[in-house]
């Protein structure tokens, strides 16, 4: 058994890592993580269902480690994905208040079952059996309504929160990068960009936008192109004008990524030394 929840956990953290590498948009990349987990998952089921646990700690083990590691993953690309999709990028007050409410979310569910992330954070085993072997029932450690619907071959009463604990870990760490740098972009004086101008043509600009927005380099993908242009004519004191019309202008023109060649072209010369 040892072996086969190994060799799953590491083909799984490949195929994430490939995933990570393709640069997808935000969205499509959480999209992508979710399917190869829950194939996981169900490998995992399956195996369950189809080999018997030759000792009592070895179910324990299953539920308390194996089993959340990879649910807690399914979790986290989940929530990634339904935060992401949600924040309101039209207002940075909005955008915080609206992250600081996910912070808050995972306090209070901590809060909540503060016994049980004590328990867990501590490494303590004396109600492992109790926690963690199906067909056991505790109504007193907050036992959640899903627990009588759930599978009872594959479920145990706090396998989904032991899970929980863990994706919560790693979304506090985006909530809290995003609510960082939210905070330093408010903490910006607008004195610190008025000296920066563009200097180049509207056109190329609107090119280079476009680049930008096409490769997902802005809120991981998820955000209107018309949000972008006006975020770039305010910071460079540019006006675009109509950018769709020039786009559509960019699209049919000879050469259509006029100013990107140009870009590779000097950053190649850079890189070269020629221009030395």
């Amino acid at each position: 058994m040892k072996i086969y929840f190994e060799k799953l956990n590491a083909n799984l953290s490949k195929e994430l890592t490939t995933i990570k590498h393709e640069n997808l948009p935000f969205l499509k990349e959480c999209e992508k993580s979710v399917s190869v987990i829950s194939q996981s998952m169900h490998k995992l089921r399956q195996f369950i269902f189809q080999n018997s646990f030759a000792h009592e700690s070895d179910e324990i083990h299953f539920f308390k480690v194996v089993k959340p590691s990879i649910y807690s993953q399914l979790i986290y690309h989940v929530d990634r994905y339904n935060i992401e999709s949600g924040l309101p990028i039209w207002s940075s007050s909005e955008s915080k208040n609206y992250i600081e409410c996910h912070i808050n979310r995972i306090n209070n569910f901590r809060q909540k079952n503060r016994e049980l992330y004590q328990y867990l954070r501590n490494d303590l085993t004396s109600f492992d059996d109790l926690y963690f072997r199906r067909y056991r029932l505790n109504l007193c450690n907050g036992l959640d309504a899903f627990t009588f619907d759930a599978d009872p071959n594959f479920t145990t009463d706090m396998d989904y929160k032991v899970a929980r604990f863990k994706a919560d870990e790693l979304l506090l760490d985006d909530l809290n990068e995003k609510l960082f740098a939210l905070t330093e972009d408010e903490a910006m004086p607008p004195c610190s960009i008025q000296y920066i101008r563009w200097t180049k043509s509207k056109i190329a600009l609107t090119e280079l936008i476009y680049a930008l927005h096409a490769a997902g380099c802005f809120n991981n993908g998820v955000i209107d192109i018309k949000i972008v242009a006006r975020y770039f004519q305010k910071a460079f004191n540019v006006q675009l004008g109509d950018f769709y019309r020039d786009f559509y202008q960019i699209k049919n023109r000879f050469q259509a990524t006029k100013f990107i060649d140009h870009l590779k072209s000097t950053i190649c010369d850079k890189i070269n030394g020629s221009d030395n």
